[in-house]
């Protein structure tokens, strides 16, 4: 049922199962989190997780295991990046409610630099300006996409 429903989902489903899936092979990814002043360095499961969230119940928010992902610009550096199907020194920018949350850490393993913001409340236009972005992704609620993209368009008048 995802985020959306985690309050009454044992209610009408049961409780999600939760999995966390990462890479097989080692990694080493840099995280920089401003509004928290946090910077994590080290392999995926390490910096990506925070297990502590995971309980039987709703004493926690299951979804929340990514912890950095809700304090609004999430800065990421791979060095190691490998993919044989597209450059991994293209820089990424993802814009993203919730459904980004468990994209990017997995996105960022794909590319040498990219840069994560959730919500809305950001200058799209000055912050593409500074970071360059080679691509910019936009990951949206459906039902909230319109009040999304009225907010971030208006830069762009």
């Amino acid at each position: 049922m995802g985020s959306s429903a985690w309050r009454t989902g044992s209610k009408f489903a049961g409780l999600d199962d939760i999995s966390l899936i990462y890479p097989s092979y080692d990694t080493y990814l840099d995280i920089n989190v401003p509004s928290r002043n946090l910077i994590k360095s080290g392999n995926f499961y390490d910096i990506m997780f925070e297990t502590n969230y995971i309980k039987k119940g709703f004493q926690e928010n299951s979804y929340c295991v990514y912890p950095y992902f809700q304090n609004g610009l999430v800065m990421f550096k791979n060095e190691e990046a490998q993919n044989e199907e597209a450059p991994v020194d293209k820089k990424i920018l993802l814009t993203s409610d919730s459904f980004g949350m468990t994209l990017a850490p997995y996105l960022a393993l794909q590319t040498k630099n990219m840069n994560f913001f959730f919500g809305a409340n950001i200058n799209l236009k000055a912050y593409s300006k500074d970071f360059n972005p080679d691509i910019i992704i936009m990951l949206y609620y459906p039902p909230s996409i319109a009040s999304y993209i009225n907010s971030l368009s208006a830069q762009f008048e």
